[in-house]
């Protein structure tokens, strides 16, 4: 896992006439990632947890352009 801590967020995309309207967008080292969401507090709420990561100075994954401690979440397996 690479990580970078080049980071830019934009504001919240409201795209009228879709399944899920609210899209945070954001870059990592030059690449480009996005997440949809169905209304705008999940939308508000992802966007949050991605500014306070970068406040804490938190690397973020190249690959997935996630925070670390969001990366790590998604890897864990449960069972």
């Amino acid at each position: 896992m690479t990580t970078s801590f080049d980071f830019h967020l934009w504001k919240i995309q409201t795209r009228k006439g879709r399944k899920t309207p609210y899209r945070v967008r954001w870059v990592v080292a030059g690449r480009q990632f996005g997440n949809s969401f169905v209304t705008m507090a999940l939308a508000e709420s992802f966007r949050a947890q991605l500014i306070t990561a970068a406040r804490k100075g938190e690397g973020f994954d190249t690959e997935s352009g996630l925070p670390e401690s969001m990366e790590r979440t998604r890897r864990d397996v449960s069972f």
